[in-house]
């Protein structure tokens, strides 16, 4: 939203706070009373400084503070502005209830909003993608790219990212850039199945599947997930099925891994029957205890089988940017499908990250912010135990950047998430991930954005909001020392 009238701000010094903190509580103060609203530009660091008679670093780390803490947004070449998550959060006001205390900190409330699995854009090596994008946009080459595929440096990248970290023989000529996730399930939904066939999906699973696939003409049906992922054995019940759509690296949303002796069962079984299964290798980027199990496109070339990943996913999720790796017969179906959907890739996105994967920062990258989300999930582990003792069952995900949690006594999610967000904390019930909305007791929450604080506070919440009067006596009685990242079990 453009600034059409100039913002007057007044600043009321008080003693032995600083400046910035001041200048923060200002802004946060107005955002509460509703002067300022979502989507509102601020006015610039150097005019505010001079309204208000303080240097203009004041401002900028006032600007800094507000950014960290989630109220105001930046775009580059245009300003700060009101962040518009804000707007979200039961109108904004929820967000920014009461007022600055005496000592001039901002005492405000602010919705922990806790997403499914994304990581922690402040930890995306902006610097370097700066670089690369400028790099990208001074090469000529970039202008005259015209292979529907992407940029063949960057299918030659992840070709040999999936040989070193897949075990899948891919090459170059079996990758397609895709722009996301989304748009890789309705170029194979669209170039690779017959409308009116059925596509077995995981219960619960990924909502987008469920979306996109009946979109392009395709029945979908649920097939039951366990402790080892998509279960096999009632594939039988579905009938003809054309595809299987399975996230067996780390199951969505329960984020187990299915082990090996199922996997071969799932491969077997296509084999047998013909299906193509649509892999979709999720989270496979973040490993914490070991190596990953083989993808399910290794393991038996004789079955047809379409390995879909993110480049976002492990980078930045504003980039989103994804791939295709089919045998190369699918590959040509599918280019030409995009081809005459109109499909165009950004150019000058690839060009960049092939950049930052030939310099090595996407490998130091990914190896530096593995540390950092294993120690998240420690803590968020720790917390976990600490507020529900053996209230709540989960178990240490080897990988990912969520936690599945299952409360031992039978409880209604939609309740729980409702008082949580009263109580400043939001996460979506168990009943979107499940194709037919039927009651599921479990929840799914991302730790990777959270500092170890505000995992202390999530947990803390989770427990207050509890459908239990009960729960905090239970997490007393319940704690054990040594076994804190154990499985919880009843």
């Amino acid at each position: 939203m453009a600034q059409s009238w100039e913002t007057h701000f007044r600043l009321e010094r008080s003693p032995g706070v600083p400046l910035y903190r001041q200048v923060a509580s200002n802004v946060v103060k107005r955002v509460g009373s509703g002067l300022l609203v979502p989507g509102m530009a601020l006015p610039g660091t150097r005019s505010l400084a001079k309204s208000l008679g303080v240097h203009r670093n004041t401002v900028k780390a006032a600007y800094d503070e507000l950014l960290a803490d989630g109220w105001v947004s930046t775009a580059p070449s245009r300003g700060t502005f009101i962040a518009a998550e804000l707007a979200r959060q039961q109108g904004g006001r929820d967000a920014a209830s009461g007022a600055a205390n005496s000592t001039g900190q901002l005492a405000y409330r602010r919705t922990l909003v806790c997403n499914d699995g994304l990581h922690d854009p402040k930890l995306t090596p902006a610097t370097e993608l700066g670089r690369a994008l400028r790099r990208a946009v001074r090469s000529p080459r970039v202008w005259t790219e015209a292979d529907i595929r992407g940029h063949a440096g960057l299918r030659a990248a992840i070709a040999e990212m999936l040989r070193s970290n897949r075990a899948i023989a891919a090459t170059p000529e079996e990758i397609l850039i895709t722009g996301g996730r989304r748009i890789s399930l309705c170029m194979v939904a669209r170039a690779l199945l017959t409308e009116g066939s059925t596509v077995a999906i995981e219960q619960p699973g990924n909502k987008a599947a469920w979306e996109i696939f009946p979109q392009c003409g395709l029945r979908v049906v649920g097939v039951p997930v366990d402790a080892e992922g998509l279960r096999v054995d009632c594939l039988e019940a579905c009938g003809k099925v054309s595809a299987v759509y399975v996230t067996p690296s780390r199951q969505y949303p329960t984020a187990v891994s299915m082990p090996l002796q199922r996997r071969e069962r799932l491969v077997s079984w296509c084999r047998k029957t013909g299906a193509l299964i649509i892999e979709d290798d999720s989270d496979c980027e973040f490993e914490f205890d070991g190596a990953p199990m083989p993808a399910l496109a290794s393991m038996d070339t004789r079955v047809a089988t379409i390995h879909i990943g993110t480049i976002s996913g492990m980078f930045a999720p504003a980039i989103d940017s994804g791939y295709i790796r089919a045998p190369r017969s699918s590959t040509v179906r599918l280019a030409r499908m995009g081809r005459l959907a109109g499909l165009c890739n950004d150019r000058i996105v690839e060009a960049a990250l092939f950049d930052l994967a030939a310099d090595g920062v996407l490998r130091r990258y990914l190896r530096r912010v593995r540390d950092v989300y294993r120690e998240r999930r420690d803590q968020f582990a720790l917390a976990l135990r600490k507020e529900f003792g053996c209230r709540l069952r989960f178990d240490l995900p080897g990988g990912g950047l969520a936690v599945w949690m299952t409360p031992c006594a039978e409880i209604d999610t939609r309740r729980w998430a409702a008082c949580a967000h009263r109580l400043g904390v939001r996460f979506a019930p168990a009943t979107e991930y499940l194709l037919d909305r039927s009651p599921m007791g479990g929840i799914r929450i991302g730790f990777a954005t959270f500092s170890n604080e505000e995992l202390a506070a999530v947990a803390a919440t989770l427990r207050r909001s509890f459908p239990d009067g009960n729960a905090q006596t239970a997490a007393k009685s319940g704690q054990d020392d040594g076994s804190q990242l154990r499985r919880c079990t009843a």
